[in-house]
């Protein structure tokens, strides 16, 4: 026997496919709204219950998005 297959590596194969999901933009946004609630609780950054940005912060932040065409 090889080396390799007395470590018990095996050859990884990628999957090659055709089939694609088309996602909604609402439950995309739900899904990366999650993650990213789930990411602060894990860096122990939650954002507090009924917090509500400020002005300048919600123009600061549309500044940034890409514009749509």
């Amino acid at each position: 026997m090889d080396r390799q297959s007395m470590s018990g590596a095996g050859v990884a194969t990628e999957r090659q496919t055709d089939k694609r999901a088309v996602a909604k933009r609402a439950v995309v946004k739900k899904v990366a709204a999650r993650a990213t609630k789930a990411s602060a609780k894990l860096e122990n950054r939650e954002v507090p219950t009924g917090y509500v940005r400020s002005a300048a912060v919600k123009t600061f932040l549309a500044a940034r998005q890409p514009h749509k065409h």
